[in-house]
């Protein structure tokens, strides 16, 4: 229930992330496998351990630096930090770990002012909330498969506290996942399958949102973030105001991934990503800067395993809703800043391997798209965007490309491998009730 300030001196740069509270529950590595001196048995590396439930109740105010005197970072700044993750798999084959359920409620004030520096690397957050599987790891011979990527859990946040996060510079987008910026961030990720031997399956890519038969008893069965009578204020390009993802694994690539003979390899399915939902209940959301979207759900499959004789399929996409009652509005102020954005994609198939023989030579075949979820948005809220290229309201459902198929070379025949199919988009419904202006469209 106490407050947490941080500052730093004037001229000081803070240069390792802070956070006003940093929870982690993280699994143990697999332990390699014990190779027989005479190559006799079938030896499996070990498994992961799973990550633990991860459950954080917030009712102080949490402050970094202050409007006058912002505080300048190198890295990254989390109010709150919580991460349930799984570790990978020992070699060979080992299976990745799942990630914890994460819970985050939050009813206090959280105000962060903040100077990144012009080569800052990292995100920021008001709260950030993330559940990720663990990796599997690579087979090296055709008696067992790749090691299979673990689930992600679900992960939840409530918020009926204010929530302002202000930047003196532009934030860019992170090449690791992870690495964007909102008032309020929560992901589950699947881990990704381990490549395959020349006669084997990679791994396939774990499932993100997945819940366990107890988080199903509570309620908690995707990525969900509620914001009840609270508030997020963001300004900052590049600084969106709520962010909840739902991200399959991708599946284990073939045996050419490593410069192998891809054989008869098959890529790994990549993993099913999971439900995606984002509530107002009487909630605020204002951001100001370009590219600083009031509110962004995505949930995406992961891709299927590709460099194999037979490539993998792409994960499906889950199904994404925002709920935002008549009592809510959402306000955004920039280009290409808009106010509710959900995406569902399937997962692109794998590509299949290029195959070189001296006579005839046959590409090997792309994997199948998966197929995108439901996207809907229900809005009695009032929502009012300010900037080009920023829509009120966007859903789309896509589903995944098909992976193409292989080159195929030889001395006197050369086949190309055939391509894999789409997959199917799914429904795309917005229902509005309340007022939507856009201006300077």
């Amino acid at each position: 229930n106490g407050a947490i300030t941080l500052d730093a001196a004037v001229g000081d740069v803070v240069d390792a992330n802070i956070h006003g509270i940093f929870v982690r529950s993280y699994a143990g590595e697999g332990g390699a496998q014990d190779s027989s001196t005479f190559g006799l048995g079938d030896q499996v590396g070990g498994n992961s351990g799973d990550a633990k439930d991860s459950i954080v109740e917030n009712h102080g105010d949490i402050i970094f630096g202050a409007a006058d005197d912002p505080m300048t970072v190198k890295v990254g700044a989390n109010a709150i930090h919580v991460n349930a993750q799984g570790n990978k798999g020992g070699p060979d084959n080992g299976e990745g770990g799942s990630g914890g359920t994460v819970q985050v409620t939050n009813d206090a004030g959280i105000f962060l002012y903040l100077a990144p520096v012009e080569a800052f690397d990292g995100s920021v957050a008001g709260i950030f909330a993330r559940s990720w599987g663990g990796d599997g790891v690579a087979s090296n011979d055709n008696s067992d498969d790749g090691g299979r990527g673990e689930e992600g859990r679900p992960v939840k946040v409530v918020n009926s506290g204010a929530i302002y996060v202000e930047t003196t510079r532009p934030l860019g987008w992170g090449a690791e996942d992870g690495d964007f910026s909102a008032g309020i961030y929560a992901i589950s990720l699947g881990g990704d399958g381990g490549r395959s031997a020349n006669d084997s399956t990679g791994g396939a890519g774990g499932g993100a949102s997945q819940p366990t038969s107890q988080d199903s008893s509570q309620g908690l069965t995707s990525t969900h973030i509620v914001l009840q009578g609270g508030s997020v204020t963001t300004q900052g390009d590049a600084l969106l105001g709520i962010l909840a993802r739902s991200l399959g694994g991708d599946g284990g690539p073939g045996a050419a991934a490593d410069g192998g003979d891809a054989h008869s390899s098959v890529g790994g399915r990549g993993g099913d990503a999971g439900a995606t939902e984002i509530d107002l209940i009487g909630g605020t959301v204002n951001t100001a800067g370009n590219y600083a979207y009031g509110i962004v759900g995505q949930s995406v499959g992961g891709e299927g395993g590709s460099q194999a004789a037979t490539a993998g399929a792409g994960g499906g996409g889950g199904s994404l809703t925002v709920d935002a009652d008549a009592a809510s509005s959402i306000s955004t102020s920039g280009d290409f800043a808009a106010g509710v954005v959900l995406h569902s994609v399937g997962g692109g198939g794998g590509i299949g391997a290029d195959f070189t023989r001296v006579l005839a030579g046959s590409g090997g075949t792309g994997g199948n798209g998966g197929d995108g979820g439901s996207a809907t948005i229900t809005s009695a809220a009032t929502v009012f965007t300010n900037g080009m290229y920023a829509h009120g309201l966007l859903a789309q459902s896509i589903g995944g490309g098909g992976g193409s198929g292989g080159v195929g070379e030889g001395l006197v025949v050369g086949l190309g491998g055939d391509g894999g199919e789409g997959g199917e988009s799914g429904l795309a419904l917005v229902n509005v009730s309340g007022g939507v202006t856009t201006i300077d469209y």
